[in-house]
């Protein structure tokens, strides 16, 4: 069973304002997110949002039985998000974790990470674009644990290794973080992934 953890929590620093909320092609940029998790129909899908909550509330629209997770230690980094949306899965043995902040994530590519979780022995499964490793990144049960161990500014990347990992090669380049005006720009000159 299959859940889906969509970090959304991140303080847009480097934005100077609230990205996920930013209009990209008719909708806030976390909401094209939420669209590629939703059309591959997880048994629980769970939004981790921060300082800006009530405003996500208030504009996303997330299919129903969705949780959105308020995270109060965003400002400490990715980790608390990542054991926020962890802990508010309940009845799936895989975490599909998704990044907010990337909304030309392609639904495909969320179902490809998906199948090959459910059939890999491995404990992590990531995918590997053109362009190098990226998420999705799927997290069995068994390494939940050593996930909610992780402080600060860091992801799962910290818990991979050659013997806990599985790669998954996704056609194409790996989906764009809109950390930047200069990002959010070029996507909103991009046509819409297919």
């Amino acid at each position: 069973m299959i859940g889906i953890v969509i970090l959304g929590a991140g303080a847009s620093r480097r934005m100077g304002a609230p990205k996920l909320l930013l209009p990209l092609r008719g909708k806030p940029v976390l909401q094209h997110v939420i669209d590629a998790a939703t059309q591959v129909q997880p048994e629980e899908l769970v939004v981790v949002v921060g300082r800006e909550a009530a405003a996500h509330r208030a504009t996303i629209s997330a299919p129903s039985g969705a949780l959105i997770v308020e995270n109060p230690e965003f400002a400490a980094g990715q980790a608390g998000s990542l054991r926020a949306g962890i802990a508010a899965l309940k009845h799936v043995d895989v975490a599909i974790v998704l990044l907010g902040d990337q909304p030309e994530m392609r639904a495909s590519a969320v179902q490809r990470i998906a199948e090959a979780a459910e059939t890999s022995p491995a404990p992590i499964v990531r995918a590997r674009y053109s362009d190098g490793f990226g998420h999705p990144i799927a997290l069995r049960r068994e390494i939940w644990p050593q996930v909610m161990e992780l402080r600060g500014d860091q992801g799962a990347r910290t818990l991979m290794s050659a013997e806990n990992i599985a790669e998954v090669t996704i056609e194409g380049r790996s989906p764009a973080d809109l950390d930047t005006r200069a990002a959010y720009e070029q996507a909103l000159a991009r046509p819409a992934p297919e």
